[in-house]
């Protein structure tokens, strides 16, 4: 019985980590090699038609739904999510035990702390586990029975030198960094009068849209147009946001339009992006800013630090009033001083986060362990 590998992921839409997952199963499907993905959840809300196209294209990988519903479920209650988080995991482990059993599986790859549970079951069944880190690895270090489990992975992999660097600092483990990937493709620019502020992130207090906000109310709303573009995450913050925009008549310029399947149309008239995030692992939007020659502004922390090509770029996640002030000297710049930064920050993604090199990872770690 020939080997295959197994990729968890919670759906296939449902952020960046997911996106570049998209780019490992398209490759996967080219080559024909054994890949099975389980779909922990039910795809996100508007995204189901896209969930279904994505399936029928990848006809060379084999791929399990499964009916829990965790991504789309909102409640004030942490203690009612995690008790949805058990059940997924129960219901996933399940499915795992019985295709396990009945097929010759190889390495498994996972990026969800919860998932970490099932570490024994792999090991006992002589499955290599892979675990992927997307975040900081400030979460999955946090606890002793968490870096036990990390410990029983065959393998452990970061897509930040950050998060690389503080999981080795507190397991001991030698944590290989594997970049994100990017297609270094262009778009071509759509004229508009409106000065646009892109803001692409799920909406959650992590994510610390808020400082936004802040800012605007600091600058004013003349000529202005700004997107917060990203699935609602946490619907207390959500009202949070929209409560400060009615608060502080900000309506007229500010809109939520949710998750965003096409994210190239919205770049190709954004003149500003922000990303003002407490915590990221490699921040993708940092990156794609870059590729399609946008100006970015980000929060100074050390996940956003490790890929910015500017010092200039960086402001305090807490500074309302030094962001405000950024973002007034951006509108000022003058083209020549845009197109600086611009070119920087292109050469910077095709020299360190190819698609190419990003597939030829991947494949040696799923498929050649």
């Amino acid at each position: 019985m020939e080997k295959s590998s197994i990729l968890i992921m919670p759906a296939l839409f449902a952020g960046g980590a997911e996106k570049q997952y998209r780019y490992i199963i398209e490759t996967a499907n080219k080559e024909k090699s054994n890949l099975v993905v389980f779909l922990v959840n039910k795809p996100l809300k508007g995204m189901e038609s896209e969930t279904e196209r994505f399936i029928r294209c990848n006809a060379n990988v084999e791929f399990h739904q499964l009916d829990n519903n965790v991504l789309n479920f909102n409640a004030e209650s942490k203690n009612k999510v995690r008790i949805e988080k058990v059940k997924a995991l129960l219901v996933l482990y399940a499915q795992l035990r019985k295709y396990i059993k009945k097929n010759n599986v190889d390495t498994v790859m996972f990026s969800y702390v919860t998932q970490l549970m099932l570490t024994p079951f792999f090991n006992k069944n002589g499955v290599n586990v892979v675990f992927n880190e997307r975040n900081t690895g400030r979460q999955i270090c946090d606890s002793k029975m968490k870096r036990s489990l990390l410990k029983k992975c065959h393998k452990v992999i970061a897509n930040s030198n950050y998060a690389a660097r503080y999981v080795q600092d507190k397991t001991g483990i030698n944590v290989e960094v594997v970049k994100n990937g990017l297609v270094t493709d262009r778009i071509e620019k759509v004229g508009h009068t409106d000065f646009v502020i892109l803001v692409p992130a799920r909406l959650t207090p992590i994510k610390n849209q808020l400082v936004v906000l802040r800012a605007l109310k600091i600058i004013g709303t003349n000529g202005l147009k700004v997107i917060f573009a990203g699935s609602v995450k946490d619907e207390a913050y959500y009202a949070k946001l929209k409560e400060y925009v009615v608060e502080n008549d900000l309506e007229k310029c500010v809109s939520f339009p949710g998750h965003v399947s096409n994210m190239k149309d919205m770049y190709a008239t954004t003149d500003l992006m922000i990303l003002p995030s407490f915590e990221e692992g490699t921040p993708n939007v940092l990156l794609e800013s870059y590729l399609y020659e946008i100006y970015p502004l980000v929060s100074d922390i050390p996940m956003n630090r490790d890929c910015c090509i500017s010092e200039s770029l960086l402001f305090s996640p807490d500074d309302a009033d030094k962001l405000a002030e950024k973002i007034q000297e951006v509108m000022k710049m003058s083209a020549n001083q845009k197109e600086e930064i611009a070119s920087k920050g292109f050469q910077y993604v095709c020299d360190e986060y190819s698609m190419e090199k990003l597939a030829q990872n991947y494949k040696r770690i799923l498929f050649d362990a």
